[in-house]
């Protein structure tokens, strides 16, 4: 596979992701701590999502919800669009929402959608008579706070550690099922809201450690193929 760039250094040394039982622990956690604290931590990692961006979502991007896709807006130049999410996810939105706007009866998330389009699905604070979405700085202290009391390191306590973790173990589970590099990084790529397999794939190599060279060296052989 041509068109790859050469693999920059790592950009720090240490792990930014969690592993499987540390994330098991986490979702644990929040799922204990609350309603609002477990969907927010599975939105963020199974969507790979920035801490900025719950804040942002409306329900406008719920309309496909009873299809089980989800309007995923990114910043930074990231991907944007509709992303297909697991049915537990997609409940506990439901759910949120009804809670929310107090829904009622045969209700719709999907008629509130095209109702009220611009309401943000996480309502937070008002400024100048204007309800805003929740902070950022919210959601960065929710999961600090769900990391530091499920035991994990303080270094992986915020909430992009939810999106490395979504990378890695993506590519895990990749490598698991045998799936060819290049199939691999387009589907993970897409997933998470990269721009290109590129991002995906430097991403990997700088996480990875030492254990990991043998899985390493077969992707990177596959790409160059």
């Amino acid at each position: 596979m041509t068109g790859y760039k050469p693999v920059p250094e790592p950009r720090k040394a240490g792990r930014h992701y969690l592993t499987l039982d540390e994330w098991r622990k986490l979702l644990a956690t929040a799922r204990a701590a609350g309603d609002f604290e477990h969907l927010l931590t599975r939105l963020l990692y199974e969507c790979a999502l920035r801490a900025s961006e719950p804040g942002e979502m409306r329900l406008d991007h719920l309309k496909r919800l009873h299809l089980g896709q989800l309007y995923v807006a990114r910043g930074k130049g990231s991907h944007t669009g509709w992303q297909d999410i697991s049915k537990e996810l997609a409940a506990l939105l439901d759910a949120h929402v009804r809670r929310t706007y107090e829904l009622k009866g045969s209700a719709s998330v999907t008629a509130a959608a095209k109702k009220w389009p611009a309401l943000y699905v996480f309502p937070g604070a008002y400024y100048r008579g204007v309800r805003k979405g929740i902070s950022r700085k919210t959601v960065f202290n929710t999961v600090k706070e769900l990391a530091l009391q499920a035991g994990l390191a303080p270094s992986l306590a915020h909430p992009h550690a939810l999106k490395h973790s979504r990378v890695q173990h993506l590519f895990e589970e990749a490598e698991r099922q045998g799936l060819q590099a290049e199939a691999a990084l387009k589907v993970i790529a897409k997933i998470v809201g990269h721009r290109s397999a590129q991002t995906s794939w430097e991403f990997y190599v700088s996480e990875t450690g030492a254990g990991k060279k043998v899985a390493v060296a077969t992707l990177k052989r596959a790409m160059e193929d």
